[in-house]
């Protein structure tokens, strides 16, 4: 199989100039520098994207096993891109920290949440909220996703195990089913991963991406 990308510590001082990618799809940057990858195109010509990072230090790029397309994480955020064209196809997320694969093909990104799982032709879809505020221990076993769960509530601070199976899409352990009410969240008092100690922002729970 042909290279379709290769990961560069940093933009390159010589040759054609880099195309920056962001959300906003724009070719002008007014970022610095990214996440840096050359892609390969069928007709053996090249191009360098400066890839413009989310909210985390996670970088990595993920062959699909069914698409000609490849998903590059940059600093958590999640772009879909084609070597053939310098425009990203789309992008998700910005907080992902984590990403492992089954022998199937399928990808499971994590952020601090929830999962997203992204298919071998490279669709992809979230999960519910399965987490108030932390993932980590993720392993995967043919189509069940392992970890643990924080639940930072009150003065409870453990970390809860948990499995989720990416074809029923049924979690068991963890913190249950995400069904408290906004009254009931609104309530309760949130230690974050960082220590912080808050009430929680009335915000709907149900919308992350």
């Amino acid at each position: 199989m042909a290279t379709k990308f290769e990961i560069l510590k940093s933009l390159p001082s010589t040759g054609p100039m880099y195309v920056s990618v962001s959300e906003e799809n724009t070719f002008y940057s007014d970022f610095s520098e990214g996440f840096v990858v050359r892609f390969y195109k069928k007709d053996g010509s090249e191009w360098v994207a400066n890839i413009q990072r989310g909210l985390t230090n996670f970088d990595t790029v993920i062959e699909l096993t069914e698409s000609s397309n490849i998903i590059v994480i940059a600093g958590g955020q999640a772009y879909i891109i084609n070597p053939e064209n310098t425009k990203p196809i789309s992008f998700f997320g910005s907080q992902y920290k984590y990403s492992i694969s089954n022998t199937e093909g399928q990808c499971v990104l994590s952020d601090y949440t929830g999962l997203t799982i992204i298919e071998p032709d490279g669709k992809y879809w979230h999960s519910e909220r399965i987490s108030i505020d932390g993932i980590e221990d993720l392993r995967i076993e043919d189509d069940i996703v392992y970890g643990v769960v924080y639940m930072p509530i009150d003065d409870a601070d453990e970390w809860l195990d948990f499995s989720y199976n990416i074809t029923t899409k049924i979690m068991t352990g963890g913190i249950g089913p995400f069904t408290a009410t906004e009254s009931q969240l609104s309530n309760i008092t949130i230690k974050t991963t960082t220590g912080a100690v808050g009430k929680r922002e009335n915000k709907p729970w149900w919308k992350f991406w």
